[in-house]
């Protein structure tokens, strides 16, 4: 046996980084020590010391002894008869004790630097003897990435010696697969694990760290083999350890062994990570969690919210929220389930009052604040606030450019902050569908937009919002009508109580269908789920005109005039070009209105009116002419 320094071994592992060379991973009990598993050797004391203290007679414990060669100076080495004597009256509560004390254990930092390791190189294999989940916790912790774990032996068939992804070969199996901790399980290792394990030590050169050698599986197996991929590196704490004989007899085989001392297995697993050039992790692991957090709490916020979702599960969330200590979750929840407007806007301002800090109470207030109460100066402030208290958060820059778009016209401004937004959050399905919009109305690019439209659909298929705006887009655009009316249908079949996805679906029936009863019921619905839409009225109002129905056409722009108090233009172009259309005696002031809004750059780009100057030409309006020239003017794409 040769030993070698660490130093040495560090250069060897690290130069060239190449791709032929490999390096798996064996793991004993000594590996999981700084975790706060205890070793084999620390059990095996501790059951001893239960038997000889708690559980057998004098007698009885020294008869014991001598039968089956207990060394009292090497309890490691008989841990599986010393765990099936402890057990033999419920071999269950063995496998019940070794579940509870590796259950709430967290992977140490040495672990974190494996898991870089197994998924940023080719060294992507872990064999151990452990039944713990410390690695492919870690892998889960600090880097997203999913290992195959083999935690029983009717799996190895799965393992592969050129596999991609990090593979965690567990020999006596997981602990919660009955894991072998007798005697009798320990004394041979699975044939199928000997095949597969036969084939990866033909292509990996082994690092053993922390393993004793006390069971007959793994060494009796690692003794038979007749070709090892370079030479075993055996890792201890000390030069002065105890290598039993079977390891000695192991390395001095073919000289295929070299020592080398370490201080721990943590201490080891940071200088390899820093040969590879690995980066801490903290800021990184922060952000998932954060993340986490904040998708959970908005799970939360959109079942709330959705129209159709379960009154009991809405009531159960809420229940759910209160157990804990308030925060402005419960706040946020309480508003969203009150229906009278004037209650919640005094939830809101209760819940920002206890907690000032809270970026998403304000963001959410502002919400409620543009959609709701229309106060659309106080929402641009607490707007505003939420950035401020969070420079990062990416809703409150996807909301407030929404808010820049659609209500201050400042498209400009809009675009820095839908980008902001998607900075912070690229994969966020309504903030992509959001910015299709601007992109396809405000900016006329349409190819981009299209692409936002499908990456927004791609992140989240069922998201119904991001499935009405892109048929909106294929109805309006691509002209692809079959593939529109699959994507309305769709938005409404997730969301049916929503307003505007009825109301553009009865719009589609109307316009381009021409399916006006089917229409009829759309609209009808539309207006009974939100009977306050301006847009949804106007539009209904079109559809009476059409019918022939004047007098309720008429009632219906009146009321989208009072409802929209020239908050949205193109809709009182709308409104005013019906007016002058078919009302024109009644609405002399009608062209004089049209023509005043185009000059200020209004329009209603794609809007059908060919069937509202058909109802003009039936009434003998005094210039069809200039009808025509004026729908062409409010409905130009250019």
């Amino acid at each position: 046996m040769k030993t070698i320094s660490l130093k040495s071994f560090l250069h060897y592992f690290s130069r060239d980084k190449r791709e032929s060379k490999k390096f798996c991973f064996i793991l004993g009990a000594g590996a999981s020590a700084a975790s706060n598993i205890p070793t084999g050797k620390e059990l095996a004391q501790k059951w001893f010391e239960e038997l000889k203290i708690e559980i057998l007679k004098e007698q009885e414990f020294n008869e014991w002894i001598d039968n089956k060669n207990i060394d009292e100076n090497n309890l490691a080495k008989d841990y599986g008869q010393i765990y099936d004597k402890r057990y033999e009256l419920d071999p269950k509560d063995g496998f019940d004790f070794l579940e509870k004390i590796m259950e709430k254990s967290e992977p140490s930092i040495g672990y974190a630097m494996l898991a870089q390791i197994l998924t940023s190189s080719n060294n992507n294999i872990v064999i151990t003897t452990n039944f713990d989940s410390l690695c492919e916790d870690a892998l889960f912790i600090y880097t997203q990435k999913k290992p195959l774990v083999i935690g029983h032996e009717s799996l190895a068939g799965f393992i592969q010696p050129n596999m991609s992804r990090p593979c965690i070969v567990k020999l006596h199996r997981d602990f919660l697969l009955s894991p072998k901790s007798k005697d009798s399980d320990t004394r041979t290792l699975s044939e199928k694990f000997k095949e597969r394990l036969e084939e990866i030590f033909e292509n990996y050169i082994p690092i053993v760290i922390g393993y004793g050698g006390n069971d007959e599986s793994l060494m009796g197996f690692l003794k038979s083999l007749n070709y090892i991929e370079g030479y075993i590196y055996w890792f201890v704490r000390n030069k002065k350890a105890n290598l039993n004989d079977d390891i000695q007899e192991l390395l001095k085989k073919k000289d295929q062994g070299r020592i080398i001392e370490i201080a721990g297995f943590d201490d080891l697993m940071i200088q390899l990570g820093n040969k590879l050039g690995l980066k801490r992790l903290d800021n990184d692991i922060l952000k998932v969690a954060e993340k986490r957090a904040e998708k959970y709490q908005q799970d939360f916020e959109n079942i709330t919210k959705e129209a159709n979702a379960a009154k009991e599960t809405k009531k159960a969330l809420s229940d759910i929220v209160s157990r804990d200590k308030k925060d402005w979750l419960y706040y946020e929840l309480k508003a969203a389930k009150e229906k009278d407007p004037n209650k919640a806007d005094f939830i809101y301002k209760k819940g920002i009052k206890e907690f000032s800090k809270s970026f998403e109470l304000h963001n959410n207030y502002a919400n409620f604040l543009m959609d709701i109460q229309k106060d659309h100066d106080k929402a641009k402030t607490y707007y505003k606030k939420a950035i401020k208290l969070n420079p990062d958060y990416a809703n409150a820059y996807g909301n407030y450019a929404v808010f820049l778009h659609n209500i201050q016209k400042d498209y400009d401004k809009a675009k820095t902050y839908y980008k902001k937004a998607l900075k912070l959050n690229p994969d966020d399905a309504l903030m992509n569908s959001n910015y299709a919009v601007f992109l396809h109305n405000i900016q006329k690019d349409y190819d981009k937009a299209e692409i936002y439209y499908k990456k927004a659909l791609k992140l989240n298929p069922d998201h119904a919002n991001a499935n009405n705006n892109y048929a909106n887009f294929l109805k309006n655009i691509q002209k692809d009508y079959n593939k529109a009316e699959i994507y309305y249908k769709k938005a409404i079949k997730l969301n049916p109580e929503h307003a505007n996805f009825n109301g553009n679906y009865a719009v589609f029936l109307d316009d381009i269908q021409k399916d006006y009863n089917k229409a009829e019921i759309y609209y009808k619905k539309a207006i009974k789920l939100d009977p306050d839409n301006a847009n949804v009225n106007g539009n209904y109002a079109k559809f009476l005109i059409v019918k022939e129905d004047l007098n309720n056409a008429e009632k219906f722009i009146e009321k989208a005039f009072s409802l929209n108090k020239n908050k949205d233009k193109s809709l009182n172009l709308e409104l005013w070009f019906y007016c002058y259309a078919v009302f024109f005696n009644k609405h002399k002031d009608s062209r004089e209105n049209i023509v005043k809004l185009l000059k200020q750059g209004i329009t209603s780009p794609n809007w059908y009116l060919d069937d509202v100057i058909k109802a003009g030409e039936k009434l003998n309006h005094p210039n069809i002419n200039d009808l025509k020239k004026l729908a062409k003017q409010i409905s130009s794409i250019d």
